[in-house]
């Protein structure tokens, strides 16, 4: 991760993902990479990743604006990889992982629950404005209107695959 203090004129490295983790019962050295990432405050920030190393979802979390961040390994049975994160108060946070499936936590990200019946096709980012959340993945809507907890999962009838969209507000979307 680089970080930049000056408007984006220059950039410094911030975090090397890689720590000692338990895999498999033995400490392994992990390295891994980090595809999405979060700031709720200045100071307390999220990301998801993957390694090659470890099977599961790399989860960071910094508590100091991204001067010291911390890697735990969840869902050992799911991949980080190309995944997307988003938080709506420091406790509670929904993650998508490479298969579409999303997960909701409570406790900060120690924790991870699956959301029963809401898989969204391809990478799509999690996109919030307030309380009501959407993920669009080609013609698969999930929607969510309680900050995650609940997902609703549809086919819509796109003209063509959506691959961007923004929420602006919690009764607009483009």
């Amino acid at each position: 991760l680089l970080r930049t203090s000056d408007g984006g004129r220059t950039w410094t490295p911030a975090y090397t993902c890689e720590n000692k983790l338990e895999v498999n019962g033995l400490t392994k050295d992990v390295k891994c990479s980090v595809e999405a990432l979060q700031f709720i405050t200045p100071q307390l920030g999220y990301g998801i990743g993957y390694s090659s190393g470890a099977k599961g979802v790399v989860v960071l979390r910094t508590e100091d604006g991204g001067t010291t961040w911390n890697m735990a390994l969840v869902l050992p049975d799911q991949s980080g990889k190309e995944g997307a994160i988003h938080f709506t108060d420091p406790r509670n946070g929904v993650l998508r992982t490479l298969n579409g499936a999303l997960f909701v936590t409570s406790d900060g990200g120690k924790t991870w629950d699956g959301v029963a019946g809401a898989n969204v096709e391809g990478r799509p980012p999690l996109k919030f404005a307030g309380p009501v959340g959407w993920s669009i993945g080609y013609n698969t809507l999930a929607f969510t209107t309680n900050g995650g907890k609940r997902w609703t999962t549809r086919k819509v009838g796109f003209p063509a695959r959506a691959y961007a969209w923004t929420l602006p507000r919690t009764d607009r979307a483009y």
